[in-house]
């Protein structure tokens, strides 16, 4: 179907004066518009109707969000400090100041668990593994190798890169070698 000016006397489309020429949309795209012929006869823009993608991430389902990484980074700062501090307060014999430690640590781990989205499973795992370690604890009792293995685990695996199955394997033996029971959280006990 198409029109044609007829002239002035006539029907036709009429813009400043000039009769011009146009034509229907030919239907070509599958029900997606990709562009359009003006009344002057001039190609009009392309739509496109392809979505935008989305951005890769580290791990799927989680956000990768630069505040909530850095937010990691510095709790395990702290968390490897409060560690390292328990060594200290076991050999001096400080039972106030380790046990008051010991309850930072506890809740530096408890915050680390609020953000374990972020990071790879076998980092949550670890990090549940201590936590239920430290469960029902008595941190003043603790002794300096139970302090070290915390601190090791704390620094060297939780704190150092990604988490692989053989951090999970070391630690679970340096919490069963130091005298913790890894699997008291899902004990019951």
């Amino acid at each position: 179907m198409s029109y044609e000016p007829t002239g002035s006397a006539g029907t036709g489309v009429s813009s400043k004066g000039t009769l011009e020429s146009f034509s229907p949309l030919v239907e070509k795209s599958g029900g997606d518009i990709s562009g359009y012929v003006s009344l002057l006869g001039r190609q009009g823009p392309v739509v496109s109707s392809s979505p935008v993608p989305e951005k890769p991430r580290a791990y799927p389902g989680r956000s990768g969000a630069p505040a909530r990484r850095d937010e990691i980074r510095r709790c395990l700062i702290k968390s490897t400090e409060a560690a390292g501090n328990l060594e200290t307060y076991a050999a001096a014999g400080e039972k106030i100041e380790l046990s008051n430690e010991g309850f930072r640590l506890r809740q530096l781990l408890d915050d680390l668990w609020e953000l374990r989205s972020e990071r790879e499973d076998n980092w949550g795992d670890l990090l549940n593994i201590l936590q239920g370690a430290l469960k029902q604890e008595e941190f003043e009792r603790f002794s300096v190798d139970q302090c070290q293995a915390i601190h090791t685990i704390v620094a060297d695996h939780l704190g150092a890169g990604a988490v692989g199955d053989d951090d999970i394997e070391r630690s679970v033996e340096l919490l069963r070698e130091s005298g913790f029971d890894p699997w008291r959280g899902i004990s019951g006990f």
